[in-house]
């Protein structure tokens, strides 16, 4: 990773203030889909979600459970309740926002199959399940059996590393032989990513260990990392670095605003990456426009 001189500024297109909620500052999360809504979410019991639009308030109506481990994929946000039950809950304007449930925990499964099989749910809406020693991951919208990607497990690369990402890109494969172009085959490529936090590192450093997993290796100080089609994003401080996955170098580090602290990513839509940031008690929500080849 190339060495800091000056950061370059974001420039800073959107502000917004949070609500509190009762633990104050930091009891608002948000997550932006993919068409750039972004859902609130107030932590305390109970939960309250919701979306704003056209100057109103859109409330979800959630279940009577507390939850956890949000996160966005395509559409919709999904968690997990405290009863180990999968939710979707996705913003179609005027309708409002449809909670729908997905399935239970496989952990209900074991007793009926009697089969050695453990899954695990995991900030950001991702998943793990342990069969018969052999580790798969998926994100909460995918099918368990159908979309889950087996890891090698087999060295020691990620002794100690949690899963902090899981992308499947859709790839299309074309004819270009002919003055018409035409569709072949469409692809998936899974992108993985896992994070181990190293006191003695001062810098981040990332490698792919095969065509689907990287393993980004990171300061303790860092905050967690959020991945989007070809890039990882992470931030430091005031710092936002984006690794490119292609062709796994960092890209130099730029700030937001007027040396802005970030606390966490919530999205990137198009060319606006959106965060968290911390202002003395406040935590707005802050969206920067990024550079060309950031995204």
């Amino acid at each position: 990773m190339p060495k800091d001189k000056k950061l370059q500024v974001l420039e800073v297109i959107k502000k917004e203030s949070l609500p509190k909620g009762r633990k104050g500052r930091h009891a608002t999360a948000a997550y932006q889909v993919d068409d750039g809504t972004i859902f609130y979410r107030v932590r305390h019991p109970p939960d309250t979600l919701f979306v704003k639009c056209g100057g109103d308030k859109i409330v979800a109506q959630l279940p009577e459970d507390c939850i956890y481990n949000c996160g966005a994929h395509g559409d919709a946000v999904y968690f997990e309740t405290a009863s180990h039950k999968l939710y979707k809950a996705s913003f179609s304007p005027p309708d409002g926002i449809t909670v729908t449930h997905l399935r239970n925990g496989l952990e209900a499964l074991v007793m009926i199959f009697n089969c050695l099989q453990n899954e695990e749910f995991l900030p950001g809406a991702l998943c793990t399940r342990n069969e018969d020693g052999t580790l798969y991951v998926y994100r909460m919208s995918d099918d368990p059996d159908v979309d889950a990607i087996y890891v090698d497990t087999s060295s020691d690369d990620l002794y100690g590393a949690r899963l902090v990402g899981v992308e499947r890109r859709q790839c299309v494969s074309m004819d270009s032989s002919t003055k018409l172009l035409i569709v072949i085959q469409i692809i998936f490529r899974n992108v993985v990513v896992f994070e181990i936090r190293d006191d003695s590192l001062n810098k981040p450093s990332a490698r792919r260990l095969n065509d689907s997993v990287i393993l980004l290796e990171v300061p303790p100080s860092f905050s967690p990392p959020f991945t989007r089609d070809s890039f990882v994003y992470i931030v430091e401080g005031v710092k936002l670095m984006a690794l490119n996955t292609n062709t796994m170098e960092f890209l130099p580090s730029v700030q937001i605003g007027n040396s802005m602290k970030i606390s966490s990513i919530i999205g990137v839509h198009k060319d606006v990456v959106t965060v968290i940031a911390e202002e003395g008690e406040e935590a707005p929500l802050i969206s920067a426009r990024l550079f060309d080849g950031y995204f």
